[in-house]
């Protein structure tokens, strides 16, 4: 998806905010001027916590699915993210400027999450045979 249709970026803050968006986007002309006066310009999303062992991190909407932000951020700097997951250098979840995020391919984040291919291996087949 092309997020720079609805997003620009502030590399500088990590932070996206909402561009303008065209009238036939919307069902009505007032949808449109209302949309665009409350949002066109700010900072999109909120702060997404999930549960208190996992660290909070920002979440955008984009025609009515919620992404983290760090994802978005990220396709639009470096391309098409599939098969990766994307962590932030210093550790802090809501520090989503460019150069803190990167990417690492599914299975080495496994992996390494699992700690060994043994453990990974059972964890897809449900087993202690691999």
């Amino acid at each position: 998806m092309n997020y720079g249709k609805y997003f620009d970026l502030d590399e500088k803050t990590g932070h996206l905010k909402f561009k303008p968006r065209p009238a036939e986007d919307f069902p009505t002309e007032r949808a449109f001027k209302t949309w665009n006066t409350r949002f066109a310009g700010k900072v999109a999303g909120y702060v997404h916590a999930s549960s208190p062992h996992k660290a909070p991190y920002y979440v955008v909407k984009v025609k009515n699915k919620k992404i983290a932000a760090h994802r978005v951020i990220d396709q639009m700097v470096n391309g098409d993210n599939r098969g990766y997951v994307v962590l932030h250098r210093n550790g802090n979840m809501l520090d989503n400027r460019p150069l803190n995020l990167y990417r690492m391919d599914e299975f080495r984040y496994k992996l390494m999450v699992k700690g060994s291919v043994a453990e990974l291996a059972k964890g897809a087949t449900g087993s202690d045979d691999v």
